[in-house]
């Protein structure tokens, strides 16, 4: 997998880290100006809502043929 492919972007394109794994559990790498640093997709939904998150469920795919 090249490094694009762990390139984690917004909708209209601008780059905000790589996805990486650290101790077993995906996070966002962030380089900035030499320094880097992780955050989990727990922690990156706290910051934005302002409330404590447990865990985050992932639909599989065959949940989205149910629903449909």
């Amino acid at each position: 997998m090249s490094n694009g492919e762990h390139e984690i972007r917004t909708p209209k394109g601008l780059r905000i880290g790589n996805r990486s794994v650290v101790d077993g559990k995906n996070m966002l790498q962030i380089k900035r100006g030499g320094c880097e640093d992780y955050i989990s997709a727990e922690s990156l939904v706290e910051y934005i809502h302002g409330l404590p998150v447990k865990n985050i469920e992932f639909a599989t795919p065959e949940d989205c043929r149910k629903e449909a």
